[in-house]
């Protein structure tokens, strides 16, 4: 059987294990059926240096990979490897935008079941243990980040409102959150992100994932 019979068989079906998709490092990946074996580092960092935030609707290509970059750099010590590694389900089962993903129907529960799973593949393979604590500083780190990017990228015409009140509501309650979002001014203005240069977020992002090992 050829190699193009065996994926189009595989896109298909694969008996018990389902469907499956194929990764950068050619290995079938199956999202309903996710093993920790299957989960490559270059696979996340490749994938996830090309996916852009915001579903595109940025202002410069700035990609999944640098928020995860950007997440670890803000968090604590003891949660920095947790944080790179807290959206790498999204280089198997992409991205669902928030208004479908948390509206509490049917297709966002269905979509975060599944990446549940996925991410729970993922912590296996790089020993990710998670506490409570780490939960609430990844969670802050990435609203955090959340925050910085959209007031840099998300809009030509001005800071979107909705940015404010996510801080006002305390999910990216930090101190001196305004000095903390002027000091990454640099990093959204620099010609490199337009366009983005992917081999360096990906080298950027498995030199972290070693460092922080």
């Amino acid at each position: 059987m050829s190699d193009s019979q065996v994926m189009k068989e595989g896109w298909v079906d694969d008996g018990d294990r389902g469907r499956w998709m194929q990764t950068y490092l050619g290995i079938p990946f199956y999202p309903t059926d996710p093993v920790p074996q299957e989960v490559k580092l270059i696979d996340v960092a490749h994938s996830l240096s090309q996916q852009c935030r915001f579903n595109g609707h940025t202002t410069k290509f700035w990609s999944v990979a640098q928020h995860s970059i950007l997440c670890a750099n803000l968090a604590t010590p003891e949660a920095k490897r947790f944080a790179l590694f807290h959206d790498a389900a999204e280089a198997f089962v992409g991205d669902m935008i928030r208004p479908l993903k948390y509206n509490g129907e049917t297709m966002g529960k269905q979509f975060k079941a599944v990446e549940a799973g996925v991410m729970h593949a993922v912590n296996q393979a790089f020993g990710l243990v998670w506490t409570d604590g780490i939960h609430a500083e990844v969670d802050r780190v990435d609203n955090l980040a959340l925050v910085i990017e959209a007031t840099y990228l998300m809009s030509p015409h001005g800071v979107p409102a909705w940015v404010q009140e996510l801080v006002e509501g305390g999910r990216a309650a930090t101190p001196n959150i305004d000095n903390i979002i002027q000091s990454y001014a640099f990093m959204f203005t620099l010609d490199v992100l337009n366009p983005v240069n992917v081999t360096e977020t990906v080298a950027e992002f498995l030199k972290l994932a070693t460092d922080l090992t």
